[in-house]
């Protein structure tokens, strides 16, 4: 068996192991937020340290800009479809929102970026090409986004070209956080949270 096939049998299982991880907890009513940081720091960890990458982040405004227009464009396009149905609760404390912008902005784009387009997307790539690998990924990728499929799988799509590009693990998950992190604010401040 090849690296290549276990790194895609690896990202793929991982991709919905760690959720279920996290349901599980959350199950047993642990704070999902909370129970996200946690399980993420330590996947992450072992994830880097089991795929390293040459860690660079010249430039970072080039990848910051593009994802805030992006989701802009989203929130643009889901606010005159939907209009305002928001549904967003206050329940977060001061320690609740810090937890989840870190989780939002920084841990899942990381581990979506290692999981998704370095192990699913490369690996998947050498055996039925860039094309076909970037639309199954971006298809896996949005399967775990519920409500926001199209949108998730647009996004997949924009990573997994920047993968195939050369662009490093890290800068695409400034690029994915930076997405989320404007989004999330936007969505918050238009529910009057924040």
């Amino acid at each position: 068996m090849s690296i290549n096939f276990i790194n895609l049998l690896v990202g793929i299982i991982l991709t919905f192991l760690v959720g279920i991880t996290i349901d599980i907890f959350i199950y047993f009513d642990l704070d999902k937020d909370f129970v996200t940081f946690a399980v993420l720091i330590s996947v992450n960890i072992i994830l880097l340290y089991v795929y390293p990458e040459k860690f660079t982040l010249n430039n970072i405004w080039a990848y910051v800009f593009p994802a805030m227009t992006l989701a802009l464009i989203y929130y643009y396009i889901s606010y005159t479809i939907y209009g305002t149905n928001i549904s967003i609760t206050n329940s977060y404390g001061v320690l609740g929102f810090f937890i989840y912008f870190i989780n939002i902005s920084v841990l899942i784009p990381l581990y979506e970026e290692i999981i998704v387009r370095k192990l699913i997307f490369i690996s998947g790539k050498k055996y039925i090409g860039m094309p076909a690998s970037a639309i199954i990924t971006s298809l896996i990728f949005a399967m775990t986004h519920d409500s926001m499929f199209v949108w998730a799988f647009i996004l997949s799509i924009v990573l997994c070209v920047m993968t195939d590009s050369g662009i490093n693990v890290y800068k695409r998950s400034i690029f994915h956080g930076s997405y989320n992190l404007t989004f999330s604010l936007i969505l918050l401040r238009s529910a009057n949270i924040i």
